[in-house]
């Protein structure tokens, strides 16, 4: 529990990145294709950000 308070932004960005691939999926699964793509574009900015808030996290 205190790594996960301590790399919080990391918790945030994975979750964030999760929540907007399901929704991807789900619109990709609805033929809501264009929005989807975009979905899906914004969980893998947030995956790529992911490293560095844990860094930051644990560098202090």
């Amino acid at each position: 529990m205190r790594a996960l308070i301590r790399h919080w932004r990391a918790a945030v960005l994975v979750l964030l990145c999760a929540l907007l691939a399901a929704v991807a999926g789900a619109m990709h699964w609805a033929v809501i294709n264009e929005t989807g793509v975009y979905m899906l574009m914004g969980a893998l900015l947030c995956a790529s950000q992911v490293p560095d808030a844990w860094r930051r996290g644990r560098d202090g």
